[in-house]
């Protein structure tokens, strides 16, 4: 029997007894494997959260996800490199969109790194003025360094700052830089 593999899971499961048990995802080791399935770069498995007490006819399986968009040549050995930096940093496709986040830079933006994977980027990060009011800009695109370089084909610097999910503001030094041909940008962060 194999595991279904899912673009998206959902966060509980209802088991046979009715009771809802809430579900965590963690990356997938490269040579793992879950039942028949084996894990591919980039995927997760929805683990439960914790243990059933009373387990009827069949315990949870855990399913191999595959929560990022497939990625072309050029940016999968960048996403792997920036999933695994200590730095703050992100990687965009050529569209805009996250196509890997460090940990570091989810926790700066207040954002889960697997779940933003695919992504746009302007719509993860509120961008405001540096005004008192904090007035949301009118086009942030041209304000963000990694879609400036995008835009440009050359490195793109500059300060930002958003409205953070809590309510309150946070400035960040960013740089963008295009990468060859055009497939992305990757952009490091540096919260002032």
């Amino acid at each position: 029997m194999s595991v279904p593999v899912q673009q998206e899971g959902p966060r509980l499961v209802t088991v046979p007894a009715g009771q809802d048990v809430p579900l965590v995802t963690v990356p997938a080791a490269p040579d793992a494997q879950d039942g028949t399935v084996p894990a591919q770069q980039g995927a997760h498995l929805l683990m439960p959260l914790r243990r059933l007490e009373n387990p009827v006819d069949r315990p949870v399986v855990p399913r191999l996800l595959n929560l990022e968009p497939p990625l072309d040549a050029g940016l999968a050995a960048w996403a792997v490199q920036v999933r695994s930096a200590s730095e703050a940093c992100l990687l965009v496709d050529d569209q805009g969109r996250v196509a890997a986040m460090s940990i570091g830079c989810g926790l700066l933006l207040d954002a889960e790194p697997v779940r933003t994977v695919g992504s746009v980027l302007l719509d993860l990060i509120a961008l405001v003025d540096f005004s008192a009011a904090a007035v949301p800009l009118h086009d942030p695109e041209l304000q963000l360094p990694p879609l400036r370089a995008l835009r440009s084909g050359g490195m793109a610097r500059g300060l930002v700052r958003r409205r953070r999910s809590h309510g309150g503001l946070a400035t960040y030094d960013v740089v963008g830089v295009p990468l060859a041909g055009g497939a992305g940008a990757l952009a490091f962060l540096t919260e002032i």
